[in-house]
């Protein structure tokens, strides 16, 4: 009997292992305490986690029901669905902040494991799914990025740890599958390049790329923006209109406010009050999509790989080399972390090249 943690071998994207310089095969050491232990005769090692009095406290009621004659193989009695597990773990988080960033992410496992026994699924069907992943391009023809691969193996790795939790199963079968490589794609506009974009756009479309650029707002928070969530200079979300159900404040910008009274001026009447939706469709009813119209602009303008979320980028990019503090940026952006929005911001070479300019010169050195 004893507790410890496992090494296992470093694989790539394609779960192949990977040699060091020396043709050894390079080994890497679990996060997670395993606990081992004898039942008649045969050796059984289970996966506990990452904190190691767990582990001796599962070691040692492991041990009572071994003597006691009450151990038994639960990965080979459970006999439950893969869907059903799915199930039980979007009711427990439907209610959390994260869901409404993940819920996108649920009908596409679900399909893959379909009526599969949570018992059987080992990690060659894990692997199998990240594969299938990499290998199916988005719904507008693109290839899919590594980001968005480990999102939906994020949502597989906490399904089936609600299973261990729930002694389904003794053992996760993607615990040891380490994340793709993320390629930290770099897209953001200058300056040129926003002006001849807004001039490619409709009316409607204009209005609602300007108040991205100008926000550095999420694409449904603008699309969805309300003149009632606007007042005192402010852009006022509420925490239910945010990704991560947090209220979040953003100041209008004067350039901002003139394109607002504009379109207030112009705003549709819906029986006898005003449309609350600032982006209205004929009816006054708010937009549905903007999907062809931004294809069309972007074509237009000659701007290729560049996606709407990207305007979010731009703009955080340009608050940071207009001199605004990161942790101000972090705050416009609605992020909980510097982390985030270090990988959001991305400043110019020129603006690089100003920065060094400002530096305390030494002189030119003799040779």
């Amino acid at each position: 009997m004893a507790i410890y943690k496992q090494k296992f071998p470093q694989v790539d994207k394609n779960g192949i292992k990977v040699k060091g310089p020396d043709g050894k095969w390079v080994m890497l050491e679990s996060e997670n305490w395993t606990i081992d232990f004898t039942v008649n005769g045969k050796r059984k090692r289970e996966v506990i986690g990452p904190n190691k009095q767990a582990a001796k406290d599962a070691l040692a009621a492991a041990t009572t029901k071994v003597k006691e004659g009450r151990y038994f193989d639960i990965k080979k009695d459970c006999k439950e669905t893969f869907g059903a597990l799915a199930d039980l773990y979007e009711a427990d988080v439907k209610e959390g902040k994260s869901y409404r960033a993940t819920k996108f992410y649920f009908p596409v496992v679900r399909s893959f494991f379909a009526d599969k026994l949570v018992g059987e699924i080992k990690r060659s069907d894990v692997l199998a799914f990240r594969k299938r992943m990499e290998d199916t391009p988005t719904k507008h023809g693109q290839k899919r990025g590594s980001a968005d691969v480990n999102r939906h193996m994020a949502l597989l790795r906490a399904i089936l740890k609600k299973a261990v939790e729930m002694e389904w199963i003794v053992a996760h079968p993607g615990a040891r599958i380490p994340k793709l490589k993320e390629n930290g794609r770099v897209r953001k506009l200058t300056l040129e390049e926003a002006k001849l974009l807004l001039a490619s756009c409709n009316d409607r479309l204009r209005s609602i790329v300007f108040t991205a650029l100008e926000t550095a707002m999420r694409k449904e928070e603008v699309v969805g923006l309300r003149w009632s969530e606007i007042s005192g200079g402010m852009i006022r979300l509420p925490a239910e209109r945010t990704k991560d159900n947090e209220a979040r404040n953003i100041p209008v910008t004067p350039a901002l406010a003139k394109e607002l009274l504009r379109l207030k001026t112009a705003r549709k009447v819906i029986g006898k009050a005003p449309a609350d939706f600032v982006f209205q469709g004929a009816g006054g009813e708010p937009v549905k999509s903007i999907e062809e119209g931004w294809k069309r602009a972007r074509q237009a303008a000659g701007i290729e790989d560049f996606h709407f979320h990207d305007l979010r980028h731009t703009a955080a990019s340009w608050l940071l080399e207009a001199g605004a503090p990161m942790k101000l940026v972090g705050d416009i952006l609605g992020h909980s972390s510097m982390y985030m929005t270090d990988k959001y911001v991305h400043t110019s070479d020129d603006a690089k090249a100003e920065a060094m300019a400002r530096m305390p010169s030494l002189g030119a050195q003799a040779s």
